[in-house]
C-alpha cells in the first residue's frame, strides 16, 4: 500500500527492526514507551482485517507468541505480555507485544497506554542501550531458534 507508513517502514532500515519471520517483521517500539521489551510485530503483507489473514500466516502467529513470551520470562522477567490490535492510526493490522515485568508497579490497560500511547507512568526508564542490547540478544534467540 504506497501511503502506508509500516508498508514503507519495510522498506527501508530501521534501527529497531529485529527480525523477519516468513510472514511477520519484527521491530523494538521506540523509546518513547519506557518499556523494554515492548515490540510490534507486523505481516508482510497489507492486511486490514483479520478475515484477509491466510491460514499459513496465523499458523505463524500462533507460534511466534508464545515463543516471545517465553523469551521476555527470561530476559525481562515477565509475569504477563499483553498482546493488543488498535489499528486507528495506522490501518495495516499490527500487534504491539507488551511485557508487564513482576517489578513493574503498573499494570493493564495503564500498561498498555504507556506503551502504545507514550504516557509514561513507570518509574523505570529505559535507554537506547538497553533497547539495542534487548535486540542484539532477541535477534540471535531468534536465529538459534525459529
Amino acid at each position: 500500500m504506497p501511503n502506508c507508513s509500516i508498508c514503507m517502514k519495510h522498506q527501508r532500515s530501521d534501527s529497531l527492526y529485529i527480525y523477519s519471520f516468513n510472514h511477520f517483521h519484527l521491530y523494538h517500539a521506540p523509546l518513547e514507551s519506557h518499556v523494554l521489551g515492548y515490540v510490534y510485530l507486523e505481516p508482510k503483507r497489507h492486511l486490514e482485517y483479520w478475515q484477509d489473514f491466510w491460514q499459513e500466516e496465523l499458523t505463524e502467529l500462533s507460534s511466534i507468541i508464545p515463543t516471545m513470551e517465553n523469551f521476555m520470562r527470561k530476559y525481562v522477567e515477565a509475569e504477563r505480555m499483553y498482546v493488543v490490535t488498535i489499528s486507528e492510526a495506522v490501518r495495516h493490522l499490527h500487534l504491539h507485544l507488551i511485557p508487564r515485568s513482576v517489578n513493574c508497579n503498573v499494570r493493564g490497560i495503564e500498561l498498555i497506554q504507556q506503551a502504545t500511547q507514550q504516557m509514561v507512568k513507570t518509574e523505570e526508564r529505559i535507554t537506547t542501550e538497553k533497547i539495542n542490547q534487548l535486540v542484539h540478544d532477541l535477534r540471535a534467540f531468534l536465529y538459534a531458534n525459529c
